[in-house]
C-alpha cells in the first residue's frame, strides 16, 4: 500500500459497513474530522486507477489498441469479462476509493470552501460520465449514502448526463468565487488549485460530453464551439496526470515483470511509417508493447487535452458542412499530438508529408471517418477511444476471432461491460432484462 493514501484508509473506515462509529468518536451524519486536503488527493489518485487500470486495458482490447496475451486478460481477447474476477475490482474501486471520496468532498465544502466543491463536481462528472459510458445505467442518488443503503437504485444514463452536466456548471459557478474558506493548493494533483485551470477543463470536458450526445439531440452541436473557445487553449492546460518517483504508471506496471497486454497487430499495421510510432510502439524480443511515451515508469497520463479540443473541432465544423474548417482543424489536432509524443523531436518534412497524406477531410462519412480514424490514434490507450468507436462507428475495426457468447451473442466487438457478479446477486435494483454486451449504451444510437 502506498503510505501517501493511507488517509483514504481512514475515510473507508468512516464510511464502511460494520464500523463502530461512536467508539470513533465521529457523527455518522456529518464525518468533518476528516479535511478537505486530506481527501482530495487519494481522489484522484484513484479516479486515475480507474480511467488508466483495467478498465482501460479490456476497453484498449475492444477497441483493438491490445491483444490480452496473459492473465486476466487473455480470456477478454475472445470477448469474455468475468464479472468478478475483472468487474468487481474496478466496480469496488470506482465507487468505494473515488465516487465515495469525490461526494464527502462536495458534500464537506459546498457551503463554505467553493474551490473545494467545484474541483470535486468536475473529477465527479468526469467519473460518472466515464462510468456510465461502459456499463449504461448506474447508482448515483442513493451510493452515497453510507452503510445503510445496501442496494442504491440505478439511474438512466440520460438521466446521469444531465446531473453531470449540472454538476459540471455548479462548479463553473464555484471555481468563480472570490473567496473559500478553504482553497486547494499542493493537494491539488493535476493544477495545484489553479481554480482557472480548472475552469477550463470544465468547458472543456461539457464539451466531449455534448459532442457524446449529439446522436440524440443534435441542436446540442451548437453549443459545442463556444465551449471549445472557452476550454482547454494549450498544452499546459491539459487535464494531465503526473507520476513521481513513489508512483508508477499504470501502462508501465502492466508491462513489467510478464506483460499482460501486446499491441494489436492493426494498430501497428496502422501507425506503420507514422512519425508517432516509435513512441507509441516497443518492439522488443518479437513483441510489440507499449512505448516509451504511455507507458515508462514515471510517464504522464492525459485525460483532457488540447488536441481533443481540436478535434471536437474538426467534427464540429464537418456536421456543420464547412469542411475546409474541418481540414484544418484536424491538421492542428494531429500535429499537436505528433509534437507531444515525439516531445516536439519529429522531423518537420515527415510530419508534412503524414498531414499532407492522412488528413484530407471531404464531405459525407469518409469525412467523419478520417477525422475519427485519427482521433483514434491521439485517444490510445484511454476508454475513449472505445467510446468514440462506439459512438460513430469509426475506425472500422475487425472483431477477434472467437467472441460470440451467451453475454456477447453475435461476437461483435462490445458495446458495453457487464454489471459485476456481486452486484447482480445482491442489488435487486440492477437493471432487468440484464444488458448483454451487444447492448447499445444509451447515446449510441448511430
Amino acid at each position: 500500500m502506498n503510505l501517501k493514501y493511507l488517509p483514504l484508509l481512514f475515510v473507508l473506515l468512516l464510511l464502511g459497513p460494520g464500523c463502530n462509529l461512536e467508539e470513533l468518536n465521529v457523527n455518522p451524519n456529518d464525518p468533518t474530522d476528516v479535511p478537505l486536503e486530506t481527501l482530495l488527493p487519494p481522489a484522484e489518485k484513484a479516479l486515475m486507477d480507474f480511467l488508466a487500470g483495467d478498465a482501460a486495458g479490456i476497453s484498449g482490447i475492444f477497441s483493438n489498441y491490445f491483444q490480452g496475451i496473459e492473465n486476466r486478460f487473455l480470456p477478454v481477447e475472445t470477448y469474455a469479462v468475468d464479472r468478478d474476477f475483472l468487474m468487481r475490482p474496478i466496480w469496488e474501486d470506482l465507487y468505494v476509493d473515488a465516487l465515495t471520496t469525490l461526494s464527502l468532498i462536495i458534500q464537506k465544502s459546498e457551503d463554505d470552501s467553493p474551490h473545494y466543491a467545484g474541483i470535486g463536481r468536475i473529477l465527479m462528472a468526469i467519473a460518472m460520465s466515464t462510468a456510465s459510458d461502459v456499463w449504461g445505467d448506474l447508482p448515483y442518488k442513493e451510493a452515497f449514502r453510507g452503510p445503510g443503503v445496501l442496494a442504491p437504485d440505478f439511474q438512466r444514463q440520460d438521466e446521469i448526463y444531465v446531473l453531470m452536466i449540472s454538476g459540471i456548471n455548479t462548479a463553473i459557478t464555484e471555481l468563480e468565487k472570490p473567496e473559500s474558506l478553504f482553497t486547494p493548493g499542493n493537494d491539488d494533483l493535476f493544477f495545484g488549485g489553479d481554480v482557472s485551470a480548472w475552469k477550463k477543463v470544465a468547458y472543456s470536458l461539457r464539451a466531449r460530453l455534448s459532442m457524446r450526445q449529439v446522436y440524440r439531440d443534435n441542436a446540442l452541436l451548437g453549443d459545442i464551439l463556444p465551449l471549445i473557445n472557452k476550454g482547454i487553449q494549450s498544452r499546459d492546460e491539459a487535464l494531465v496526470y503526473n507520476y513521481n518517483e513513489q508512483e508508477f504508471n499504470p501502462w508501465y506496471q502492466f508491462q513489467t515483470s510478464t506483460p499482460y497486454l501486446q499491441i494489436d497487430d492493426d494498430f501497428a499495421d496502422l501507425l506503420d511509417n507514422d512519425p508517432r510510432e516509435s513512441a507509441l510502439i516497443k518492439s522488443s524480443f518479437g513483441e510489440k508493447l507499449i512505448g516509451p511515451y504511455i507507458a515508462s515508469d514515471n510517464a504522464p497520463v492525459y485525460l483532457i487535452t488540447y488536441e481533443e479540443m481540436h478535434f471536437l473541432e474538426a467534427e464540429y465544423y464537418w456536421r456543420s458542412n464547412m469542411i475546409p474548417e474541418a481540414e484544418t482543424s484536424l491538421r492542428l489536432a494531429v500535429a499537436e499530438h505528433i509534437s507531444r509524443v515525439t516531445e516536439g523531436l519529429a522531423d518537420p518534412m515527415e510530419v508534412q508529408d503524414y498531414l499532407d497524406s492522412n488528413c484530407i477531410v471531404i464531405s459525407g462519412q469518409a469525412g467523419l471517418s478520417t477525422i475519427m480514424n485519427q482521433k483514434y490514434i491521439a485517444n490510445f490507450p484511454s476508454i475513449e477511444g472505445w467510446t468514440d468507436f462506439r459512438r460513430t462507428g469509426f475506425p472500422n475495426l475487425t472483431p477477434n476471432p472467437g467472441g460470440s457468447s451467451v453475454d456477447n451473442p453475435n461476437g461483435e466487438i462490445p458495446l458495453r461491460f457487464p454489471y459485476p457478479l456481486n452486484e447482480v446477486l445482491y442489488n435487486p435494483n440492477v437493471p432487468t432484462p440484464q444488458p448483454d454486451l451487444q447492448t447499445p449504451v444509451w447515446w449510441d444510437i448511430d
